[in-house]
């Protein structure tokens, strides 16, 4: 990922903002704005898979977030045993509103070096597995080994949060509903 990815997407975020607070006036958008059309960032929660997570994370140094949930995600960011400054300096969002979850057996974002990149941003708390505990609540590093079979993306890499690769209850509903509105929505 590149910093200018992550500055990108950050100001897609903020057009895209005053673009439904335009268009949709009556939709409550403009509780995100000030009213010179910037964005109030700490009434943000953003959230993103693999790369995305890694977006999330960026925004999340630069700006005081709600909440910065990754999915999938991060890591990568390791040369000659040191992660890059950005990475490991204090963010403007709380570690305490950083939240992550991965599948134990992901292919493309390896457990060991993920756990790193957790540590290195200061998460709080040990890992969670949600396959076997229901209590959210005190915990904000999450992993599962459960899926669905399919793995339409990368084997076990989507099953935290794509459609098509997160195992269902026998219901049809998305076994992870909980996390998901646990670790993207602040009560």
């Amino acid at each position: 990922v590149s910093i200018a990815q992550a500055e990108s997407f950050e100001n897609r975020i903020s057009k895209m903002l005053v673009y439904l607070n335009e268009t949709y006036p009556d939709d409550l958008w403009q509780q995100y704005l000030t009213p010179q059309g910037e964005v109030i960032w700490n009434k943000i929660s953003l959230a993103g898979h693999s790369q995305g997570g890694t977006h999330a994370l960026y925004i999340s140094k630069k700006r005081n977030l709600a909440r910065a949930s990754f999915f999938s995600s991060p890591y990568g960011f390791e040369s000659n045993g040191k992660f890059p400054d950005w990475l490991t300096s204090e963010g403007l969002t709380s570690t305490n509103n950083l939240y992550a979850f991965i599948h134990r057996a992901d292919k493309l974002m390896d457990w060991n070096e993920v756990n790193k990149t957790w540590d290195a941003i200061g998460m709080v708390n040990a890992n969670r597995l949600l396959d076997v505990h229901d209590d959210l609540k005190t915990f904000h590093r999450f992993y599962t080994q459960f899926s669905n079979g399919l793995g339409l993306l990368s084997g076990v890499h989507g099953s935290t949060c794509v459609d098509s690769d997160t195992p269902k209850d026998r219901n049809r509903n998305p076994k992870f509903r909980k996390v998901w509105a646990f670790m993207c929505f602040p009560e």
